[in-house]
């Protein structure tokens, strides 16, 4: 029995746990869509509630299954990139024995009372994200990290009453699985462990960025070499929509595109053409839902914004035919990537107009970048055109490159008039 556990502890455990979860799933195969896993979670509490209707409770068996539901909501916040360890060191919950002593089957199924509650509102905020319940625009959203940690510590409390390891209870359940489930479920692709975000945080783990290592990114499909560009940009687009749906309320940091076709990537040139094509299909696609197409907009004027599906973002691309220590460098010699951030993104590290420590956390990044890198051209960095910063040239020196007009213009073209520099301009 875990008893005078404090919020330290618990933390630590459920950092391990979470990593112990998601190396077990991706070694069956992968993740459950987010409505099926609630599906999953609500067949679980079902079987709960079959155990409560007997008269001789079975707690060994309720123990198990406490875990299951463990496991899967562990699952569900893992998708949507969740950093359960950092939530669980904000959890008002008291694990001590003077707690717990008043133990009795009227608290035990309170306690689980709270568990079905507390799962229905995991539900209604997946059906907000994936299904199709509308959010009311009286409704306070909360998110997924917040609302499995929540689960977890009712299911912490229930185990507790019962006199149980819950953490031991799920690695046996984790270890049960592994041996018993292999190609037992049909799984779908996730946007959480693309193969275009497993390479990508190749890519970004030596960047000198500080923020880098911690990012919440969703992957988008892989890209087909046997399809045209304009499917691909379609295939990207429909999960790029489902992201702009739920990165709002989940924080999410960014979407990673991998580009590995050599023709499209081997140089200023070809990185250009295909980065017009892919967002001019996206703006396209806005277009036809009823949706401004920022494409078509003056991408010189310093307030022009990337946008898809109500969503503004900045873009930043990596290659590989870049020198070795230029900041944009992929080390991934067969791919390049466009990396799609969120505007709210700069708002929740600091990075945005009003916040007092804005200067300095620019200035610390870019002296992060001068000492690991080539650096970044001052004059680049804070001249007001956003489209200019997408695709840097391979001398910081160089003239900024004007990636939508790469048909028209030399790789030797001039910057644009410069102008005074806005206090949002973005550091990348």
């Amino acid at each position: 029995m875990r008893m005078n556990m404090d919020v330290t502890s618990i933390s630590a455990e459920m950092e391990n746990l979470q990593f112990e979860v998601r190396d077990t799933v991706l070694t069956l195969g992968g993740y459950w869509r987010p409505l099926s896993a609630v599906a999953r979670l609500l067949e679980e509490l079902g079987e709960i509630g079959e155990i409560l209707t007997n008269d001789d409770l079975d707690l060994n068996s309720l123990n198990m299954e406490l875990a299951d539901v463990f496991i899967i909501a562990t699952c569900i916040a893992d998708q949507y990139c969740a950093n359960l360890a950092r939530s669980y060191r904000h959890l008002d919950f008291d694990v001590s024995e003077a707690a717990l002593s008043h133990a009795c089957p009227a608290t035990l199924r309170i306690t689980l009372s709270r568990l079905i509650d507390r799962a229905g509102h995991l539900a209604r905020l997946i059906n907000h994200l994936e299904g199709d319940k509308p959010i009311k625009k009286t409704e306070t959203v909360s998110n997924v990290e917040a609302e499995v940690t929540r689960i977890h510590a009712t299911l912490l409390h229930v185990t507790t009453l019962i006199g149980h390891d819950l953490f031991r209870a799920v690695r046996d359940a984790l270890e049960a699985s592994a041996r018993r489930d292999c190609n037992r479920f049909s799984v779908c692709w996730d946007p959480s462990t693309a193969t275009s975000l497993i390479r990508f945080r190749q890519v970004i783990r030596v960047t000198p960025c500080p923020f880098s290592e911690r990012a919440r990114v969703w992957g988008a499909p892989d890209y087909d070499n046997s399809k045209s560009i304009h499917q691909n940009a379609f295939a990207i687009s429909n999960v790029l929509a489902r992201f702009c749906r739920v990165a709002p309320y989940e924080g999410l940091d960014g979407y990673v595109i991998e580009l590995n076709e050599p023709s499209q990537i081997n140089d200023v040139r070809s990185l250009s053409r295909t980065l017009l094509t892919v967002l001019t299909v996206l703006g396209e696609i806005d277009k036809a839902a009823g949706r401004i197409n920022c494409m078509e907009g003056d991408l010189l004027s310093p307030d022009w914004r990337f946008s898809f599906a109500n969503l503004t973002f900045f873009i930043s691309t990596f290659a590989p035919f870049y020198d070795p220590k230029h900041p944009r460098y992929s080390q991934m010699a067969d791919a390049a990537f466009i990396f799609m951030q969120p505007e709210f993104s700069f708002y929740l590290h600091g990075i945005h107009r009003g916040n007092s420590n804005r200067d300095s956390i620019k200035i610390a990044i870019r002296h992060a970048f001068d000492r690991h890198t080539l650096g970044y051209s001052t004059a680049l960095v804070e001249q007001p055109v956003e489209a200019l910063k997408y695709i840097k040239p391979l001398d910081k020196y160089a003239a900024p490159v004007r990636w939508w007009q790469m048909d028209e213009l030399s790789s030797s073209t001039n910057p644009p008039k410069q102008v005074d520099s806005p206090s949002g301009s973005r550091q990348n």
